[in-house]
């Protein structure tokens, strides 16, 4: 009897310590279907045109850099202003911040920046990280590099 006791409780523990792993899985991979990944590249200068040209992780340090995302499922802005976030890598040192103007019923975005003097120490060498965010939420994240 006692036996038949022990082995219900352990398969109960492995039954819930099984469930918690799913959960936290799941809930980890819904996260990140919610953030869109950012593509960096060259602005397309035919105006008809609506994605980047030249997709690429690294730009040199005097070229102008565009992104590029689309929303997941749709999804629109629903806000005039989104915060833009230049993260330094390693460990997500804050570089700039800075907000800009949306139209709230858009899906996707593409936008350039050319001027390191509108970004100060943006434009050193290095690794950076890109964060959109509407109020506190992680809208779309991507890497770039800045190479000599």
């Amino acid at each position: 009897m006692l036996k038949k006791w022990a082995l219900a409780v352990l398969l109960a523990a492995m039954v819930v310590t099984g469930a918690g792993c799913g959960t936290a899985d799941g809930e980890k991979a819904e996260k990140e279907a919610k953030v869109a990944k950012i593509t960096f590249g060259d602005y397309p200068q035919d105006e008809g045109r609506k994605e980047l040209i030249k997709p690429r992780g690294h730009f040199g340090k005097d070229e102008d850099i565009a992104l590029e995302f689309d929303l997941p499922s749709k999804e629109t802005f629903d806000s005039s202003l989104v915060k833009v976030k230049v993260l330094k890598q390693p460990g997500n040192k804050l570089q700039y911040e800075f907000e800009t103007d949306v139209d709230p019923t858009w899906d996707s975005f593409m936008w350039e920046f050319t001027d390191s003097s509108d970004f100060p120490g943006f434009y050193d060498p290095g690794e950076y990280t890109i964060q959109i965010l509407r109020g506190k939420e992680l809208l779309a994240e991507g890497d770039l590099e800045i190479i000599d």
